[in-house]
């Protein structure tokens, strides 16, 4: 596993092959063939691509999956997300634009999406929209 310690700053682009733990602040992009840890020391701002992504710290900017996205509850994310599988578990502060991937398309094909104009959405009218689904169901 790459680790890059909390102690560092890389402004400009990470690229690297296999597991990443991030505990630094990073300004710039990333693009990682391999599962990407956020740790909750961690900042981003930028983009990131990864073939999966565990966020536990704080992400301004986009973030593509390309297996799955998995944030927890320590987590932050300002910006947009794209992924074919996720899990938000709850505690988790979004405030982004989200799209999801249909499992037999690739992730780069809803790229477009995060560059396009869409709804803003709160935490509280997802889950009043979840609820409204549930009773009609």
């Amino acid at each position: 596993m790459i680790r890059i310690p909390k102690t560092t700053t890389i402004i400009g682009e990470l690229r690297c092959d296999g597991a990443t733990r991030v505990d630094a602040r990073i300004e710039g992009e990333g693009n990682i063939n391999g599962v990407l840890l956020i740790s909750d020391s961690c900042v981003w701002v930028g983009k990131i691509i990864a073939d999966s992504v565990i966020v536990e710290g704080t992400i301004e900017g986009h973030v593509i999956a390309r297996k799955k996205l998995q944030i927890t509850s320590k987590a932050k994310i300002t910006g947009k997300i794209a992924a074919p599988e996720m899990n938000i578990e709850e505690g988790a502060i979004l405030n982004c634009e989200v799209a999801v991937s249909i499992a037999d398309k690739p992730v780069e094909s809803i790229k477009p999406i995060l560059d396009q104009n869409t709804e803003t959405v709160t935490m509280d009218e997802l889950a009043e929209r979840r609820s409204s689904i549930q009773k009609t169901a």
